[in-house]
């Protein structure tokens, strides 16, 4: 199907997409950014997650006002996939992420090179080791 919009402030040209999203309302879409009320306002109006940059242990602050903004809504805030992106890759900070009920830590090099890459990665496997064991905390794959 051949899609096209023209609107005040944005034109598309006519346009189309192959192959279509396997899922039939199409993939989740998750919007970044802080935790100011226009951004959550419209994460709880219309996004199925949230995608904040934080490299701290804890987010209850955030998360707090994220709830609090799906309250106002009336929706559930554990409709709101919460993916932190740049999360700690301390043992101890990503289970408190986990226990706030954050659903991904995206985990982030920021290695110039590719040996600085591997560096991260090699330092990450205690975690992946950990975190895909019974016994730690769980965030989704």
């Amino acid at each position: 199907d051949v899609g096209a919009y023209d609107g005040e402030l944005v034109h598309v040209a006519p346009s189309w997409q192959w192959p279509k999203p396997a899922q039939p309302k199409g993939p989740p879409v998750h919007l970044g950014g802080g935790a100011g009320p226009r951004l959550l306002g419209e994460v709880v109006a219309w996004a199925d997650g949230w995608l904040p940059i934080s490299a701290r242990a804890s987010l209850r602050s955030r998360l707090d006002a994220m709830h609090a903004a799906c309250e106002g809504v009336g929706r559930d805030p554990a409709s709101v996939a919460v993916s932190v992106f740049g999360a700690t890759t301390n043992a101890s900070g990503l289970s408190s992420l986990a226990a706030e009920g954050v659903h991904r830590a995206v985990l982030t090099s920021w290695a110039a090179d590719r040996d600085g890459v591997l560096r991260d990665l090699d330092s990450w496997v205690p975690l992946v080791t950990e975190f895909a064991s019974n016994a730690g905390p769980t965030f989704q794959r």
